[in-house]
């Protein structure tokens, strides 16, 4: 299999959707919404994916799923199967990476939830609420590459679908065991915000991942 670079993602992806690059180094940044969301797919993949559920929260996990795909085909359809299989290759490694940032923002999220549903229950929630929190990060910085490059819509409709449908499963599935709301203690709050802006810190890491990997 071939050895792509992150650049030439880039370039497939820019020229898949007629954008000119001019500053490599700052463009790269039109990568980094898919690479965050990948790495938060993680939460789904491990801890919502397997679950058995209620016919409800069973429609809005399926809803968040074609959400999350609608989004990550955006970038996906700019690369033909062998740079698709690439880059899936490279984002399993990053991911490999990440797994400790991955599981103590989890633990985080899980501290600032209130009590009343069990530790299970409180991983599913904290994917679910990161997953969110995520998203909103992601789609700020799709705003902020359209504000760049003037070529793509100021929101993305798969990252407004996995906000929606996050939200709507944390809060159905908790239904009947816990009034549910995303309740941060003041105590905890610091600690989870610092929390999320690492972990977002840590993604860009992918930038330079192809020079650390060499």
């Amino acid at each position: 299999m071939s050895n792509y670079t992150n650049m030439d993602f880039l370039v497939a992806f820019a020229n898949h959707h007629r954008m000119t690059i001019k500053n490599a180094d700052k463009a790269m940044i039109l990568l980094m919404p898919f690479i965050i969301m990948d790495v938060a797919y993680e939460y789904y993949r491990r801890d919502i994916k397997p679950l058995e559920l209620r016919q409800l929260t069973k429609k809005y996990r399926k809803e968040w799923k074609e959400a999350y795909d609608r989004f990550n085909h955006y970038f996906f359809d700019a690369l033909d199967a062998d740079m698709q299989d690439a880059f899936c290759d490279k984002m399993d490694s990053f991911k490999r990476f990440m797994y400790l940032d991955i599981v103590k923002l989890q633990s985080k999220m899980i501290r600032c939830l209130p009590d009343g549903i069990s530790a299970q229950e409180k991983q599913v929630v904290a994917a679910a609420l990161l997953s969110n929190r995520i998203a909103r990060i992601a789609q700020d910085m799709w705003g902020a590459c359209y504000q760049v490059n003037g070529t793509m819509p100021s929101q993305h409709s798969g990252l407004n679908g996995i906000l929606t449908y996050t939200k709507a499963f944390a809060k159905e599935y908790v239904k009947g065991k816990q009034a549910y709301k995303e309740y941060c203690p003041a105590e905890t709050e610091k600690e989870l915000y610092k929390g999320i802006s690492d972990f977002t810190a840590a993604c860009f890491k992918f930038v330079d991942y192809d020079i650390k990997t060499a």
